[in-house]
């Protein structure tokens, strides 16, 4: 092997060896995503439930209505203040 083939070799396993990191740099990048994503839908989920949850909470509170007829025995008992001894 002559001084060129030689250093085109080297060149040649460097930037194979370069493809080959970059490569498993952008697995490990889309790995990231896919769990960022996976988050991103779990968090969604949740979200959309307690949505749901509280749009029915909103509806029950909206058909519910206080009566003030009920007053307490006690309110309207006389009761005459105390004498002192």
């Amino acid at each position: 092997m002559d001084m060129i083939s030689g250093l085109r070799y080297a060149a040649q396993k460097k930037a194979e060896e370069a493809a080959a990191k970059a490569a498993a740099e952008a697995q490990n990048a889309s790995a990231e995503k896919d769990r960022a994503l996976n988050q991103v839908v779990e968090a969604t989920k949740f979200a959309d439930q307690v949505d749901a949850e509280l749009r029915q909470v909103r509806s029950l509170t909206s058909r519910v209505t206080v009566k003030k007829t009920w007053s307490s025995p006690l309110a309207s008992a006389a009761i005459p203040p105390s004498t002192s001894r």
